[in-house]
């Protein structure tokens, strides 16, 4: 046996160690998935059709590391390390791939061109949390047509029409539909922790 042989032979896998690299790949994702690195409901629901299921946002670093977490004379209110909870009682704290809530949920504030799609919040940051804060009010008080709420994933997925423009459709999609407007924003909990936000068709 020349030498090109044993190389060939010594790099087959055996279909025990193939078995043992499937079950270490998949439990490393599903690891990722808890702590929330591989993301949360995407904003790929703007080329959904209603009923459809939720399609997971794919997490990406834009290059931008500043913080989004608030001082204590901003809109939320400190009650713990990292951990800011809004006049309605949504609580920000530490998560996703971007570190903390707050952080994922301001790449929401503006477009990211390379992204298939991506919805896009109009205002500043306290604007947006303000925004939030009557979707979740909305949802305590009201039902269909105008709120729309569901479980997924031990998650609560509500969406509201605030009948007004509050964002729009951006990203790849977006700009090849001259960035449709949006009054329907989706916002993504446990309890009361939020997980992400967007705007939607």
């Amino acid at each position: 046996m020349n030498s090109s042989t044993d190389v060939r032979s010594s790099l087959k896998l055996s279909p025990p160690v193939i078995v043992i690299l499937v079950i270490v790949v998949a439990v490393s994702l599903w690891q990722r998935d808890e702590k929330g690195d591989v993301p949360e409901f995407g904003d790929t629901p703007f080329l959904q059709t209603e009923g459809s299921k939720e399609s997971k946002e794919v997490a990406e670093s834009d290059g931008d590391t500043s913080s989004s977490v608030p001082e204590s004379s901003s809109f939320l209110k400190e009650i713990g390390n990292k951990t800011f909870e809004s006049p309605a009682g949504l609580i920000y704290s530490t998560g996703s791939a971007d570190g903390h809530r707050l952080d994922h949920l301001m790449k929401h504030s503006v477009d990211v061109p390379s992204k298939p799609v991506h919805g896009v919040f109009n205002g500043d940051k306290n604007e947006i949390l303000s925004l939030l804060d009557e979707v979740w009010t909305m949802s305590q008080e009201r039902g269909p047509p105008n709120v729309e709420t569901k479980q997924e994933r031990g998650r609560t997925v509500i969406t509201a029409n605030l009948k007004r423009v509050i964002g729009y459709v951006g990203g790849e999609s977006g700009k090849r539909k001259d960035y449709p407007k949006c009054s329907k924003v989706r916002l993504v909990i446990e309890g009361q922790n939020v997980i992400t936000a967007y705007p939607v068709l």
